[in-house]
């Protein structure tokens, strides 16, 4: 009777091993080049002896030059008896080669969870691109719009485009020379 007691005790250990840390973290992301980035892990635990560690793809991250580790002991609470680490990777003078997966890892007894947030690199032109786009377009459009002009003044004369000409349209351009002339362009009028 007693082995089917601690069983259950276990079993329940086991079930609820996924409860007893609890992660936050943003998916992704967005830092300018050359601001500094912040990602924050908020690590909600049941468990005393929790560990964050931060990863790059396999690669474990340690403080250096650019990039520090800082963790802080948030909050206890004694009414649920849960324990709140904020861990906070800080990478200075972000670079587009810092684009990549970040993975907040923690450990407890013989588990570990993990969660992965996505580095994203925005030129620093990026605002640049779009008005560089629209002036290119004027200038095709300029240059278009003067070629054919150009065109126009080769081909008609004075550069008008080719038009149909209606007979009110010829008797200005061409005046009577006699009073032949004159009659009958006065009966098509």
């Amino acid at each position: 009777m007693l082995s089917l007691i601690v069983l259950a005790v276990t079993l329940t250990l086991v079930q609820g091993s996924a409860e007893v840390v609890r992660i936050t973290l943003d998916k992704s992301i967005t830092v300018k080049e050359g601001n500094d980035a912040n990602i924050e892990c908020h690590v909600k635990s049941h468990v005393n002896k929790t560990t964050v560690t931060w990863r790059r793809g396999d690669t474990k991250l340690t403080n250096d030059y650019r990039m520090t580790i800082d963790e802080t002991l948030h909050e206890e609470n004694e009414e649920d008896n849960t324990t709140t680490i904020i861990s906070i990777l800080s990478i200075k003078n972000v670079k587009e080669e810092d684009r990549d997966y970040y993975m907040c890892d923690v450990s407890y007894y013989h588990d570990a969870v993990n969660k992965t947030c996505y580095l994203r690199i925005k030129d620093r032109l990026a605002a640049l691109w779009p008005a560089v786009g629209i002036i290119a377009e004027v200038i095709v459009l300029i240059v278009i719009l003067f070629c054919t002009k150009k065109w126009g003044s080769i081909k008609g004369g004075r550069g008008e485009s080719y038009s149909l000409k209606t007979t009110a349209d010829t008797t200005t351009d061409n005046p009577p020379r006699n009073e032949e002339d004159i009659r009958l362009r006065s009966i098509n009028t």
